[in-house]
């Protein structure tokens, strides 16, 4: 690493073409293939280099031009993100449909906000989707997991920008957190991180709640309900179903007895007839239908009592015994 460094240094607009020729015939000699080295190495290349660069990739045959001409735009656009952004809208959309990907690769890890402006101007949906993890973990890679939350910040206050984008932005954010929380095993601590993000406009969704929660609760399930039923009156509908389910679903794991003692106890609770569902099948499924047909008694919701007896008549068909 520390001879790819002071390779890395001597790269020039002299000598950039002579550089990339050299990992060209080490790879072609010696069979070795670097990833990680040639993305560098590119990216050294389009910080020297700049548009020369990147079209002497585009010029070039083979599969690879399109990754080469990227790899070196990131470079480019994280050394001068001005420039080589006011370069691309100049090029054809056919070179902006290629270059497009790195353009938001580059910004995101020099100018985050940037990066949110180019992506949602593509009038692309799918597109701009596709770019958040991008645009996030840019962020944080610029500034630390602070830069991530002032992004989610500015995100969140953007009236053009829909909610399921919002979502999604957080959602990026929160396996940030359940990284560092799993790596200091303090999983107990991203329920607390979350807790800044609930109330009116929560930018939580169902997905992120669960996976917050799955995490806590497999540390620590009763802690996991406590936090859930202490804050009941500022989670969202769509939010506290998948909030108890995964806490419940810790318990069952660690105690199914605890488990049902929960679903008796909250017979009115609006997680409780999913739960039942779930444990129903699991029942079916270890030959104790009678007792799946007990437990569904229990259920008030219709269309899940429909469920679980659609369930019940195949296993009962199954196992019917032929002549």
């Amino acid at each position: 690493m520390i001879r790819m460094c002071e390779m890395l240094r001597r790269v020039s607009p002299e000598n950039w073409r002579e550089v990339i020729d050299g990992f060209v015939r080490q790879t072609a000699f010696e069979g070795r293939e670097h990833d990680q080295e040639w993305k560098f190495m590119l990216q050294r290349v389009g910080e020297v280099a700049g548009a020369d660069a990147v079209l002497d990739a585009l010029s070039l045959e083979g599969g690879n031009r399109e990754h080469r001409a990227r790899n070196i735009l990131e470079g480019w656009t994280m050394a001068k993100p001005e420039a080589a952004l006011a370069w691309l809208r100049k090029q054809s959309p056919e070179h902006q449909r290629i270059l497009n990907p790195a353009m938001i690769y580059g910004l995101a890890r020099s100018a985050p906000l940037q990066a949110l402006e180019f992506a949602l101007g593509q009038n692309n949906p799918d597109a701009s989707t596709a770019a958040i993890p991008e645009i996030l973990n840019g962020a944080v890679q610029e500034g630390g997991f602070r830069k991530g939350e002032e992004l989610i910040a500015a995100v969140l206050k953007r009236t053009d920008v829909d909610e399921a984008m919002k979502r999604n932005f957080f959602f990026a954010l929160v396996q940030k957190q359940l990284v560092m929380s799993r790596l200091r095993d303090t999983p107990l601590d991203s329920l607390q991180w979350l807790e800044g993000y609930l109330g009116e406009s929560s930018p939580v969704g169902p997905h992120a709640l669960r996976q917050v929660i799955s995490t806590a609760a497999a540390k620590d399930p009763v802690a996991a309900i406590d936090w859930l039923d202490k804050r009941s009156e500022r989670l969202a509908p769509a939010q506290v179903i998948p909030g108890y389910t995964a806490a419940l679903q810790a318990v069952y794991q660690k105690s199914p007895e605890q488990f049902t003692t929960w679903l008796k106890a909250n017979q009115n609770h609006v997680a409780h007839d999913n739960l039942v569902e779930g444990y129903t099948n699991d029942l079916i499924a270890a030959g104790r239908a009678s007792e799946a047909s007990e437990w569904m008694k229990t259920v008030q919701n219709e269309a899940t009592r429909q469920r679980i007896q659609a369930a019940l008549d195949k296993n009962g068909q199954k196992n019917v015994v032929r002549p």
